[in-house]
């Protein structure tokens, strides 16, 4: 927890200047113990260096900018008892929460009181359609789903693909879902869709069957661990074919799978290689405060740009009631984030936004590509 405890320092440090008037405070909804403790740390870094450097300049309508962190203890109903808590408290909005299961019971919490959440990274489609005060930065799985089929017809120019997906998770199901649609729309074949459940460890006779088919790819939808272990029997097992993944596979890929994870392809929200602005300032600070460029997790600029998009909607509107920030966030018109540019279609998800293509070499995710997705098939109105 060291890097929780200089990140806090940092914060304390941000509001350092004297204001004549309360804070305006945002509530973060994460897990700071449980599980996923030590993923969403990145979450909370990034919100943090976003304060800080707001209030360097002089806050948000001449008032400092606060953050309160909200506990979910890495379960569903912490999460809900944290939006609670930030329904009742002073905060103008939510950021959070990490993942899409704690994001939903939030969301219904949130929408209910009219408080407006903005999450980093939560997928799944589902959460934004609960209403008109939920917003969400990153991409969901649904447009993932979709841009990633068109880029394996496109540009690896896939023609036969067998698509290997974990029934036990809804996020797998769904990229399987609208890959399948895009990819076979532009022509492309699906020679085989295999099942494994979530608990599984052994996919000799997955594998096997994979063995007998006809592909030039495989694109297999989940989260790091079972991913790699199962590339990792696929290479045991003489398959040599490249693996396409979704937003879930992280570096911790290597720590499952070894060196049978270099060359594969996944999808990302963000990479430090990206050559923008937005992106060299982001690093900027981020060095500055840290003293290195080592971000470990693509909540912190997904973070970073909710507090700032939040605090853009604000300056915008003129005010710091929850409904007038709302009004602000739907009428948020390209913004310039870390992540991308953002405008938010009617139900709150960012429009056309780029999807970053990454390899897997030497421990690490080496940018390939920045793919702005096609909502050809998502309907956003």
């Amino acid at each position: 927890m060291k890097i929780l405890a200089f990140v806090g320092i940092i914060f304390m440090n941000s509001l350092a200047p004297l204001y004549a008037s309360e804070p305006i405070i945002i509530a973060l909804n994460v897990a700071i113990s449980g599980l996923e403790a030590e993923g969403d740390q990145g979450l909370i870094a990034g919100a943090r260096l976003a304060v800080r450097k707001i209030n360097e300049k002089g806050g948000v309508l001449n008032r400092p900018l606060q953050l309160t962190l909200h506990d979910n203890h890495s379960t569903d109903i912490g999460a809900r008892n944290a939006a609670l808590d930030i329904v009742k408290s002073q905060a103008i909005a939510m950021i959070g929460a990490g993942r899409s299961s704690r994001s939903l019971v939030a969301a219904e919490v949130l929408q209910k009181a009219k408080v407006p959440m903005v999450m980093p990274f939560s997928t799944h489609p589902a959460i934004t359609k609960i209403g008109n005060y939920i917003f969400r930065v990153g991409f969901t799985d649904e447009f993932q789903g979709q841009t990633l089929g068109d880029y394996a017809y496109r540009s690896l120019r896939a023609k036969k693909i067998i698509i290997l997906e974990n029934v036990s998770e809804e996020y797998s199901s769904i990229l399987a879902n609208h890959f399948t649609e895009s990819f076979e729309d532009h022509g492309g074949k699906i020679t085989w869709r295999g099942h494994y459940r979530g608990k599984t460890m052994d996919f000799a006779s997955l594998l096997n069957e994979v063995k007998t088919k006809d592909y030039d790819l495989i694109f297999l939808p989940g989260y790091s661990k079972r991913s790699a272990w199962l590339i990792k029997q696929a290479r045991h097992m003489g398959i040599t074919a490249r693996f396409l993944g979704g937003d879930g596979w992280g570096t911790a890929m290597y720590k499952y799978g070894g060196k049978n994870i270099d060359g594969h392809l996944s999808a990302d929200h963000w990479h430090q290689d990206i050559d923008t602005k937005e992106n060299q300032n982001f690093l900027a600070v981020f060095k500055e405060a840290y003293g290195n460029n080592r971000i470990l997790s693509t909540g912190t600029p997904l973070a970073f740009d909710a507090v700032n998009l939040i605090v853009e909607s604000l300056k915008k509107v003129g005010r710091s009631e929850r409904q007038a920030l709302k009004n602000g966030l739907q009428n948020l018109k390209n913004f310039q984030g870390v992540t991308g540019a953002i405008t938010f279609n009617v139900f709150g998800d960012p429009k056309n936004k780029n999807i970053v293509i990454t390899k897997f070499k030497n421990q690490e995710k080496e940018l390939m590509s920045v793919v702005q997705g096609s909502l050809s098939h998502v309907h956003d109105d």
